[in-house]
């Protein structure tokens, strides 16, 4: 991953757009549907403006919790090359996300005082269609390519639809079991990866993501 457990990657439900695959795999995979279709206009909850420093949104690790810095970043911002870095075919990545206009990113990643492993993703689009139509991208390869592997939920907080939680039934190599928020806010999208002990927590999950949407 970035950040928490090497060998698993932070960005692993967009892992199948057009073909590309990254580099240490996922758990399920499938394809993005829409990818190279425009997107239709859409707006979310009524966002803050976003520019500036991006991690400035970030969702502070609680005041218990132990930092943690990422393998790609030391400062937690994160540009389109740190992004395609952790995929198969890292120039068709850049392409893939310049074209629905990415801007920048940001990362902060913790330990909480239960040992429960947390990584927060922010992902900022020049237009809030560049945005969605990336959210969306996961979502519907998520939702096209059911599998036993994963159940998905929506997040009834979030309106419109814009935020899911998805669960990994599997363990992964440290034997914790991941669970992944999305959600969508404006022009940015937000990914919280939780790697907790079995059984895991969903509401742990989504409460972070919740928290998250709210700030942005």
């Amino acid at each position: 991953m970035i950040g928490i457990i090497a060998g698993a990657l932070a960005w692993a439900t967009v892992a199948a757009f057009a073909g590309l695959v990254l580099a240490h795999g996922s758990i399920g995979t499938g394809q993005v549907y829409g990818a190279s279709a425009a997107p239709a206009p859409h707006t979310t909850g009524a966002a803050r403006d976003h520019g500036g420093d991006l991690r400035r949104f970030l969702v502070p690790e609680p005041g218990d919790a132990e930092p943690r810095l990422t393998s790609v970043t030391a400062d937690g911002r994160l540009d389109v090359a740190e992004i395609a870095a952790n995929y198969q075919k890292p120039s068709e990545a850049i392409s893939y996300l310049m074209g629905l206009g990415f801007a920048t990113g940001a990362v902060r990643s913790w330990i909480a005082s239960d040992g429960k492993l947390v990584e927060v993703d922010l992902f900022r689009f020049g237009t809030s269609n560049g945005a969605y139509s990336y959210f969306r991208d996961t979502v519907n390869d998520d939702l096209h390519r059911p599998s036993s592997d994963y159940s998905i939920r929506l997040i009834r907080s979030i309106p419109g639809a814009d935020g899911e939680v998805i669960e990994f039934s599997k363990t992964d190599k440290n034997h914790y079991q991941v669970s992944n928020g999305l959600a969508v806010r404006g022009d940015v999208v937000l990914s919280v990866w939780t790697y907790q002990s079995p059984p895991q927590s969903a509401q742990f999950t989504e409460s972070i993501t919740y928290d998250q949407w709210t700030r942005l």
